[in-house]
């Protein structure tokens, strides 16, 4: 019975299957599953790519048209970090050249709100100062200052970008930090973060590069926007809307959770630095302290009590002690807009652990303020400098730059900031800007209650022409800064203040706008009231946007002016080569006038022949001997700068005879002397004997326009082109008349 139980049991014992799979197609199926996802997510990542999903979030892409040959940093770049939000900031509009000068001299400034020059248009940023006087000192040097600020980032941000700066072999890094440190994107109080933990947040960025984590995250954002209700005011700033905790106590968890993350950022920072072999440069930071009261105080050790004592004792002229406790009520403050004091024993600390020179901009600050005390004086709110303070930022850079040998010669000290600001490119419209877009700041939160309407721009009623730009600028997307001071240019230029009109230029220059106009224009002008100095390096800037004759005319005068003929006679040989016509005045005087300074007689008269030989295709050379004898002795007075002389014999000539060769050369020696009204009278003369020349029309039309006669400067130029449509327009009048007259 048991050996039966024993067979039964035996024979009912599993047998092999055909369907049992062997060791190694069980290995190959685990591969294929884990395979296939990971094939499904690089397809993925390659066709999101090829679609460009997100576009490009690199720091720095191409130029746009004649800029192809340069980098600018991406006006999208903060995509990276903003992805929520639909207006996000970017970084200014500085540029630089692919392939670094071998004489370049590159240095990048890193930062916030401040180092992106706010409330101000980027003209007044100091790194734009700080160009200007590296320039100086440095004349033969390819200076490239390059901002890469954007408001609302900290220093998150600035790691995350020095892999991308480093490898555009800089020369120097500047840094100034730390204000944005709680609230600022991936902040400890930001809204906008993946987590508190620091090592998440620097796999998150790294990530934000994959275009399938953006499609995941954008994902994500919209369907978590399906349920939620933004309560933000349509005015409210950007850092009001990414704030999530308004009141932070000193020394609490969320306290230093912000100061660590400060302190090992900035040492990654200086690390990375370090290892490219790149000079660093901190700044301590600074901010309004005895004329901001604390945002928000709490019951442990109130901020405002602690505010007005150090009033009391300012008031009772005890200034050092006052100091210290205005400080101290800055710490004890909450709301954490404004770094502690600790930040910058952190940036010191750093410093010191990698051999990092530091700006003292701390005590550059109290040093130009009454008895140490930061307040108005320099701050115009919390943290952003006054455009004085910002020409000071400037300074200070530069003194500690050449104090830590970070120049690359033995430069010597540059014209301070504060006596390059009167010849800077700013106006009034910039300072109206500014304080418009204070007024939007303070009429908002933490400055009034989140409940109260914003109604800062409400209550400014414009008193006149510019502050109409100014609150357009300021209100309307498509009017920027650069048109603004556009439309004052033109506005000054009709109203005949040239002045004015050379100061909104110049803004337009320190702006960098990407058009050859305002650097042109400013030489122009330049050269009018002889004063060349600039004229070679704007001439140098305008190249880099458009190559065409004007440039180099201008380029050929100054030099005649600086006594460079040889430098004047490449500049003008060069518009030729560009297009200007053989005859135009500027460069037939021009020429001549630098190879008789040269001794080069034989070339004057060869220029002075060729000119008069295509004078005389017309039928207007005078016929008695007397009169062709005055017109030519009046050709070599004008080519020997003697006009007046030149004017007396044509005069004689007009007795013998009337031509319109004579009345021509009269209009262009007014014209010479800006004298437009005169300039017409002889030169529609000379139209009246000559109608089909082109360069006298072109001339009637140059004059026209000095008479500010747009309508009959247009007419002219129409008819030119009728006539002659190859005639090259040096001056690009069709361009300028285009923007002022309506067909």
């Amino acid at each position: 019975m048991k050996k039966q139980t024993r067979r039964t049991r035996h024979s009912i014992s599993p047998k092999p299957s055909a369907r049992t799979l062997s060791r190694g197609k069980i290995r190959l199926f685990r591969t294929i599953l884990i395979v296939l996802p990971v094939l499904f997510f690089v397809l993925l990542e390659l066709i999101l790519r090829m679609l460009n999903y997100g576009g490009r979030l690199d720091l720095f892409i191409p130029g746009p048209g004649r800029l192809e040959n340069h980098y600018i940093s991406n006006p999208q770049v903060g995509r990276r970090y903003f992805a929520t939000l639909k207006q996000i900031p970017v970084p200014p509009n500085d540029y630089f050249a692919r392939l670094k000068p071998a004489n370049g001299y590159r240095i990048f400034v890193l930062g916030g709100s401040t180092t992106n020059g706010y409330p101000y248009g980027s003209n007044l940023m100091f790194s734009r100062i700080l160009e200007a006087q590296l320039e100086d000192v440095l004349p033969d040097r390819a200076v490239e200052v390059i901002n890469v600020s954007m408001t609302a980032i900290n220093s998150y941000a600035l790691l995350d970008f020095m892999d991308e700066i480093v490898q555009q072999q800089p020369d120097a890094i500047l840094i100034y930090t730390g204000h944005n440190e709680y609230y600022g994107a991936l902040g400890a109080a930001s809204m906008i973060k993946p987590g508190r933990s620091r090592t998440l947040i620097l796999v998150y960025m790294k990530l934000c590069r994959l275009k399938t984590f953006m499609l995941v995250r954008d994902m994500i954002t919209r369907i978590t926007a399906l349920g939620t209700k933004d309560t933000a005011p349509p005015t409210a700033t950007l850092m009001e809307r990414i704030v999530a905790n308004q009141s932070i106590a000193f020394d609490s968890r969320l306290y230093t959770t912000g100061r660590d993350q400060f302190a090992r950022n900035m040492r990654a920072i200086a690390k990375k630095a370090k290892k490219a072999h790149v000079p660093l440069l901190l700044s301590e930071l600074v901010s309004n302290t005895c004329d901001l009261t604390p945002f928000v105080s709490l019951d442990e050790e109130s901020a405002l009590d602690v505010f007005n004592q150090a009033i009391r004792l300012r008031k009772n002229q005890e200034y050092d002690s006052a100091r210290v406790l205005y400080k101290k009520a800055k710490d004890l403050d909450a709301l954490r807009f404004r770094a502690p004091s600790e930040f910058n024993r952190i940036i010191h600390q750093t410093a010191e652990q990698y051999t990092v020179p530091v700006v003292p901009m701390q005590s550059v600050f109290e040093t130009a303020s009454p008895h140490g005390l930061v307040g108005d004086n320099l701050m115009l709110d919390h943290l952003h400098p006054t455009i004085t303070g910002y020409f000071l930022m400037a300074d200070a850079f530069y003194t500690e730059m050449l104090r830590a040998g970070l120049l690359p010669q033995a430069a010597e000290r540059s014209m301070p900031a504060e006596q390059l600001r009167q010849s800077w490119g700013y106006t009034r419209l910039d300072s109206l800007y500014g304080d418009l877009g204070l007024r939007i700041l303070k009429g908002g939160w933490p400055f009034t209650p989140r409940s109260e309407t914003n109604r800062a721009l409400e209550y400014f009623i414009p008193q006149d022409f510019v502050e109409e730009i100014a609150k357009q600028v300021i209100t309307y997307d498509n009017v920027s800064i650069h048109q603004g001071h556009e439309i004052l240019a033109e506005h000054f230029t009709k109203q005949g203040e040239e002045a004015k009109a050379l100061q909104e230029y110049n803004a337009l220059v320190a702006l960098k706008s990407y058009s050859v106009v305002p650097y042109l224009k400013v030489s122009e002008m330049l050269i009018k009231s002889d004063d060349v100095a600039r004229v070679q390096a704007l001439i140098r800037e305008s190249l880099i946007f458009d190559e065409s004759p004007l440039p180099y005319i201008l380029l050929g005068e100054a030099y005649n002016r600086l006594q460079r003929y040889q430098q004047a006679i490449v500049a003008f040989q060069r518009a030729r080569q560009l297009g200007a016509a053989e005859t135009d005045p500027h460069i037939v005087v021009g020429l001549r006038y630098a190879y008789n300074a040269l001794g080069q007689f034989t070339r004057e008269k060869d220029i002075l022949d060729r000119t008069i030989h295509a004078r005389q295709n017309s039928d207007d050379t005078p016929s008695d001997s007397r009169a062709v004898e005055l017109v030519q002795t009046a050709e070599q007075l004008i080519e020997a700068q003697q006009f007046d002389a030149a004017m007396v014999e044509l005069q004689k000539s007009l007795k013998i005879q009337e031509t319109g060769q004579a009345h021509m050369l009269l209009g262009q020696i007014h014209l010479q002397k800006r004298q437009a009204r005169e300039a017409v009278d002889h030169l529609e003369k000379a139209r009246a004997l000559l109608p089909n020349d082109p360069l006298l029309l072109y001339n009637l039309c140059i004059a026209h326009v000095q008479q500010q006669n747009y309508e009959s400067a247009w007419k002219i130029l129409k008819k030119l082109e009728r006539l002659d449509p190859h005639f090259v327009d040096p001056y690009d009048l069709k361009t300028k008349l285009a923007g002022i007259v309506k067909e």
